[in-house]
């Protein structure tokens, strides 16, 4: 069963065509889906709160996900994933683990077991993201290996973060706070974000770049500290985009 993402094409900040004739199984949940995705123009401010506050909203994530890893998100596709691609299992884990800290009393109980899993898979494969950050749908962990966000961290849709990747806190200073990442975003191999700043959509940063500062939409950064060296975006860079949201 080919199950297509809510939202594909039309709510991403590319743009694109809905796939027709493929029963998403989840065309009910509109009013989940706007909850979850926000203004789709209102940029960085629509995921300040990224929440899957019931199993339909869950669901829709989780396939978000599976879609930017493998083109696509049945059934077959999960399995598989969770049996060999450490990379979606530690995104899934990171999703279970949020959705339960999201008022689910009911659940109480599975959360230490889901926690462990987490902690496991995380330690094991090189990877923290903690379930306090605000991380949108199809995010797409390409490999693991020393990878780190901070607690306080936004990151939006279709997000791509390769190996080696830090998003930092800063305490103190002009740049306290955590980074906001908007959507489309690449994020190349041993990249750091560092500080409370923000970072446009369809922004592509590049391999070992320190990124101290705010950058615009579609700028391509580079270097230490990071500049700008174009405005060529991120589009093409990721293999894994054919789903999205």
């Amino acid at each position: 069963m080919q199950v297509e993402i809510p939202g594909a094409g039309g709510s991403s900040a590319r743009g694109g065509g809905a796939q027709p004739g493929v029963d998403n199984g989840l065309s009910s949940a509109s009013e989940n889906d706007s909850r979850l995705r926000g203004d789709p123009a209102s940029g960085l401010q629509s995921l300040r709160k990224v929440v899957a506050t019931d199993l339909r909203d869950f669901v829709w994530i989780v396939q978000s996900d599976l879609e930017r890893h493998a083109g696509s998100c049945d059934l077959p596709t999960f399995v598989a994933r969770m049996w060999k691609e450490p990379a979606f299992v530690c995104t899934f884990w990171l999703r279970t683990v949020a959705w339960l800290r999201s008022e689910r009393p009911a659940l109480g109980l599975l959360m230490p077991l889901a926690g462990l899993a987490k902690r496991h898979v995380e330690r094991k494969y090189g990877v923290s993201t903690p379930a306090s950050a605000q991380i949108g749908p199809g995010l797409f962990v390409v490999h693991v290996g020393g990878i780190a966000v901070s607690p306080g961290c936004t990151i939006g849709r279709n997000c791509t973060i390769l190996p080696g990747v830090i998003l930092g806190e800063v305490n103190r200073g002009a740049r306290a706070g955590s980074p906001a990442i908007g959507d489309d975003v690449y994020i190349g191999a041993g990249a750091k974000v560092i500080g409370g700043l923000e970072v446009g959509s369809n922004v592509a940063i590049g391999a070992n770049a320190v990124v101290t500062k705010d950058v615009p939409d579609n700028a391509v950064v580079a270097g230490v500290p990071a500049t700008i060296i174009s405005f060529d975006g991120s589009a093409g860079l990721a293999k894994a985009q054919q789903g999205g949201v």
